[in-house]
């Protein structure tokens, strides 16, 4: 679900469901420490992943990491 973050780094769109996220790097050390380098903002707060070019790798519950494939990814100037 796109919304708006100004601290974002960039934005994408889930292929599969169409759904619009934001993300920005994390500080977060568990994040971190399990190999996660962004925060992407969902409906109910924050997912940790991997956002790359045409694929994020997002963990949906401890222990569990999605693989979604993405578009329209855009990476904001700052």
């Amino acid at each position: 679900m796109l919304k708006f973050e100004p601290q974002a780094t960039g934005e994408f769109r889930n292929r599969e469901t169409g759904r619009h996220f934001t993300y920005r790097l994390t500080t977060d050390d568990w994040a971190l420490k399990q190999g996660f380098t962004h925060e992407i903002d969902v409906l109910d707060g924050v997912r940790y992943g991997n956002v790359l070019k045409t694929v994020a790798h997002v963990c949906t519950d401890e222990g569990i990491t999605e693989k979604w494939a993405i578009h329209h990814h855009s990476i904001y100037r700052s």
